[in-house]
Formats: C-alpha cells, sequence, structure tokens
C-alpha cells in the first residue's frame, strides 16, 4: 500500500509541476512578435507569394488567384438570425441542374485564408461555389449571450476583484454554448435548403470545417451529395477501446483542445504581445521562412485574430458543450459518398483513425484514386 502511495504521490507531484511549468512558458515565455519574425520572410506581398506558386499549381490544371477574381463577398441573413458573410461566384441562373460546393474553412482561418486561392478554379469548372465564414469568425455573426458584448470577453477584466473575474469566465462559459454542434448543423442546412433553394449540396471541409459537416451529416444528412473531408478527427470509444495507445498520442498531440478549456488563462496566453503564441503554435513561422506565406497574408491573419479570438475558439469550447455525446453517435451509417484525404505528417492529428474506421482496403482504394487524380 505504501510503494501505491508513493507511487501516486510521485505522478500527482509531477503532473502538478509539468502543467506549472507549461502555464508559465505560455503566460511569461518572451514569443518573438508577428513584426519581428516577418522581418526575415522572403516573401512581403501576396502578389509575390502568387509569381512563386503560379508555376507549381499551374502544373496541376490550377489557377491561383489568392483573392478569387470570379467570386464576391456577400452577406445573407438565414431565419434563425444567423448573418453569414461569404464568397460566392459561378451561379448559372435557372440553371436546377448546376453542382453546389459549399466550402467550410477550419480554425482560425476565414473563408478567404482557406478557400480563397482556389475558387476560382470550380467557378471555371462549372461549379456554383459558396465559401462562408462560420459563425464567429470575420465578419458572420459572433453570438453572444444577453448583456455581454465582444469587448466584455475580448479583453481580461482590469479589476482584480473576485466580482469582475467570476463574470468574466461565466461570460466566456455562457458564450461556448453558442458554438455547439446544433448551432452549425442548422446553419448550413439553411444555408443550403433556404438560401441555395437546393436539396443537396457537395461539402468540401478543412480542419474544425470537417468537424462542424459531422454535425451537419448527423442531422440533415439528406443534404449531403458528397463529401470531401480535410483532416478532421474521428475519435470515439470503439476507437478509444480497440486502440488504446494511439488514442493517447491522440490526446497528447490534441493538448492545445484541452488548454482552450482553461477559460481566462487561455484567452491571456494566446492574445499577449499581439498573438505571438498562436503564431507560434499555428507554424506560420516556418511557412513565411520557407516562401509559402507573405508577410501581407499573415497581416490578414493577425486582424482576424485580434478581432475574433474568443467567438472563433468558441468551436473548441462549444464541443465540449453539444447537446449530443459522441458515444450516442456510433454505428450510425449513412450512405454518403466520403473521400477524406490526411497528412501523414499532420502536425496534430494523428492518421490512426482514419486507419480504423476505414479499414484496409478502403485505404489502398482511396490511396489509388487520390494517385490517379
Amino acid at each position: 500500500m505504501s510503494i501505491l502511495l508513493s507511487c501516486l504521490k510521485f505522478t500527482t507531484t509531477t503532473a502538478i509541476f509539468l502543467i506549472a511549468a507549461f502555464l508559465g512558458v505560455v503566460l511569461f515565455y518572451p514569443f518573438p512578435k508577428l513584426d519581428q519574425i516577418s522581418k526575415e520572410w522572403p516573401l512581403k506581398t501576396i502578389e509575390e507569394y502568387e509569381k512563386k506558386m503560379a508555376p507549381m499549381m499551374a502544373s496541376h490544371g490550377v489557377h491561383l488567384s489568392f483573392f478569387p477574381k470570379k467570386a464576391s463577398w456577400r452577406k445573407i441573413k438565414l431565419s434563425n438570425g444567423m448573418e453569414m458573410n461569404m464568397l460566392e461566384g459561378g451561379k448559372r441562373e435557372g440553371d436546377a441542374n448546376q453542382k453546389l460546393l459549399i466550402f467550410m474553412h477550419g480554425y482560425p482561418e476565414t473563408a478567404l485564408l482557406c478557400w480563397g486561392r482556389y475558387l476560382d478554379h470550380f467557378i471555371e469548372k462549372g461549379y456554383w461555389v459558396i465559401a462562408p465564414d462560420m459563425r464567429g469568425f470575420n465578419e458572420s455573426s459572433k453570438p453572444l449571450p444577453e448583456n455581454v458584448d465582444m469587448q466584455q470577453v475580448m479583453n481580461f477584466p482590469k479589476s482584480f476583484s473576485y466580482g469582475a473575474i467570476k463574470k468574466y469566465l461565466s461570460d466566456l462559459h455562457r458564450t461556448a454554448y453558442l458554438y455547439t454542434d446544433k448551432y452549425y448543423a442548422e446553419d448550413y442546412y439553411l444555408l443550403v435548403t433556404e438560401y441555395a433553394k437546393r436539396d443537396k449540396a457537395i461539402f468540401i471541409t478543412h480542419d474544425w470545417g470537417s468537424g462542424a459537416a459531422s454535425y451537419v451529416r448527423r442531422e440533415h444528412p439528406e443534404i449531403f451529395e458528397r463529401l470531401v473531408m480535410g483532416v478532421g478527427n474521428f475519435l470515439n470509444t470503439q476507437f478509444i477501446k480497440n486502440r488504446p495507445l494511439d488514442f493517447v498520442k491522440q490526446l497528447l498531440k490534441s493538448w492545445y483542445i484541452f488548454f482552450f478549456q482553461v477559460l481566462g488563462v487561455s484567452d491571456v496566453a494566446v492574445s499577449r504581445d499581439d498573438f505571438s503564441f498562436l503564431l507560434f503554435f499555428t507554424g506560420f513561422d516556418e511557412l513565411g521562412r520557407q516562401g509559402r506565406m507573405s508577410v501581407e497574408e499573415l497581416n490578414l491573419w493577425a486582424n482576424h485574430w485580434r478581432k475574433n479570438f474568443v467567438t472563433a475558439t468558441s468551436i473548441y469550447r462549444g464541443a465540449f458543450r453539444n447537446s449530443k455525446p459522441p458515444q450516442k453517435l456510433e454505428n450510425k451509417s449513412v450512405p454518403i459518398p466520403i473521400l477524406y484525404i490526411h497528412g501523414e505528417n499532420d502536425r496534430y492529428i494523428t492518421s490512426a483513425p482514419m486507419y480504423f474506421f476505414c479499414g484496409e482496403y478502403s485505404y489502398r482504394r482511396g490511396k489509388e484514386e487520390i494517385e490517379c487524380v
């Protein structure tokens, strides 16, 4: 018994020390600021980026335009009160058979930053394309609880009184409930059926766009013609039970998901020094040094973070407050053709769940098809 207690004490002490060390780093480590790091980047403007990337994209039959020339911004209001800011183009009036593509971006992105450079290609192929900013992102609606405004949740209270801090944390907690599964499902269902007046659409998703698409697919599978998912996570109790070691690996890679649940602390840590931590977290410095991102594009990202960090990050917090827990979603097969695309060396999501759920035959078939494309 004494050995067991000693082991438990050691484990607890180690865990507390590691957590304290981590919080100390994220709260006090002097991460280089955006303007300091980007001085060393070879590409300064988006025009320089386009010139560098255009030949490679052209070799794959894609005309690159960071700011799409064939799609334009528009803002619509859905019957649930959601104002959706979106890029749209290619619609042929009166053509009920034209294929509709819905693009869903990830975190901490926007429709433009994730998909803008590819939209002209699909419009030229004859598709009607819609790429919206999700709720909480960019210029789309950012729902907040009653008697709460953006300034209250974006800034740690100047008064360190118990009452002020309690209200601040309560506001963040209540905000997360407006970014749960049912809201995303309703937003995109109404986008397809109410705004586009279509029965079905082809969804192309990335990162948290794939997560939100899973909410839509669960509630409204009938609106999916096809689904292309890029880098999504499919953890549930089946995977945890059958692949416990892979589950632990994914938990370690997903540290930031749990970090974002620490209300207030994560907000202060990420936003300090003009979001320099988020620059480090996203790996943008590496992209910039490699000439795969320009300083001008980085500033677009930074401006989005400055205005929308809390509401955008609520997609993570809302996932822990969803109306239906993952255990109840298992064994519900939906006959939708799905292409899943995953990079073997993805920084934050392992490919193990994909192998587990697809099976070896499905994986080989998908690999062959991708190589043919």
